[in-house]
């Protein structure tokens, strides 16, 4: 789109589409159930607080949820500076850098229907330490590109593969929070991971940004690859490396 009718208008077709989807979803009719009252007294500032004691103080939640934090704040970093280096310095067109991106979507598509497959095979816990490395090899094929068709070639083959990879980690991540949380804490503890994980997006693209400027776009990126790695370290560092299943929330109140 961005070939044939610009940049300005094929980001106005974008917008136009979340029209569209709001309007889909304002047509759904379907009966939601009350939400229960807040307790008398309850404060807005202590449920905050309390949320964030539970991700922060829970042995198998935290990893969990930091590692994420760190996977979105990786990806805040380095992917809007991968479109400006495999387009200055592989010197791609618009067309093909779309085309490559939507090769690696159709990869997460296969990632998520194995998902289901795989966490019978290994579980949760292993599945999410198998699926959070294929952030850190991401940018492997990249960063060894040449331009050029070969280079191209390895680029979109490897992002495929990689997203695949992450699909089952998103998933397995996503699941493994929702079965650990009690449920009075549900709310509490999506709000504080995801406030955790997109929190930190707006800092590193700065930060990246400027690593940019000063050390060039190759160096930046492989700074970033690095980064990715932190979140494997993290779990590696938690119980859920001797972990295969999800235990129960008895088991895992006693631990605590």
């Amino acid at each position: 789109m961005i070939t044939a009718i610009g940049a300005a208008r094929a980001v106005t077709v974008d917008a136009v589409s979340y029209l569209v989807s709001a309007t889909t979803l304002a047509l759904v009719r379907a009966k939601e159930p009350v939400p229960a009252p807040r307790p008398a007294g309850a404060r807005l500032r202590t449920e905050i607080l309390e949320g964030l004691r539970y991700v922060l103080g829970d042995p198998l939640m935290r990893p969990v949820v930091l590692a994420n934090a760190l996977v979105s704040a990786a990806i805040g970093g380095v992917w809007s500076l991968w479109i400006v280096y495999v387009y200055n310095e592989l010197h791609w067109t618009a067309a093909q850098t779309g085309i490559c991106m939507a090769v690696s979507a159709a990869g997460g598509i296969v990632g998520g229907l194995l998902t289901r497959r795989l966490t019978q095979r290994w579980g949760l816990p292993r599945l999410m330490l198998f699926g959070v490395v294929g952030y850190a090899l991401d940018l492997v094929p990249t960063l060894l590109a040449g331009p050029g068709t070969a280079g191209y070639v390895l680029v979109t083959v490897g992002h495929c593969v990689a997203i695949a990879v992450q699909m089952t980690y998103i998933a397995a991540n996503r699941s493994f929070r929702q079965l650990i949380c009690p449920p009075e804490l549900m709310g509490r503890m999506n709000a504080t991971s995801r406030w955790l994980a997109l929190g930190s997006k707006p800092l590193f693209a700065v930060l990246f940004g400027l690593l940019a400027t000063w050390i060039g776009l190759w160096a930046t990126l492989a700074l970033g690859a690095l980064t990715f790695a932190l979140p494997t370290a993290v779990m590696l560092a938690s119980p859920l490396r001797t972990l295969r299943g999800v235990p129960s929330r008895t088991l895992q109140e006693e631990s605590c």
